[in-house]
């Protein structure tokens, strides 16, 4: 699969997809915004010290790997 296929093939469930065009329309913010807003904020709530490490970890190593492309 190539790098960009994943990010055009994320499904949604209608009930998930109306709770992000619901709040989008409380909020004046893109969709890939929001997301961000909402993973952010789980990464720093929901994830343990370990697993923010290796969060952190994996997303260095994607992003060396996004440079490694270019």
């Amino acid at each position: 699969m190539k790098k960009n296929d994943f990010r055009k093939n994320i499904k949604l469930t209608e009930p998930i997809f109306n709770k992000l065009k619901a709040l989008m329309k409380v909020k004046d913010v893109k969709q890939y915004e929001l997301i961000e807003i909402l993973l952010d904020f789980y990464v720093t709530n929901k994830l343990n010290e370990k697993e923010r490490e290796f969060f952190n970890y994996q997303l260095d190593e994607l992003r060396k790997e996004e440079h490694k492309d270019e």
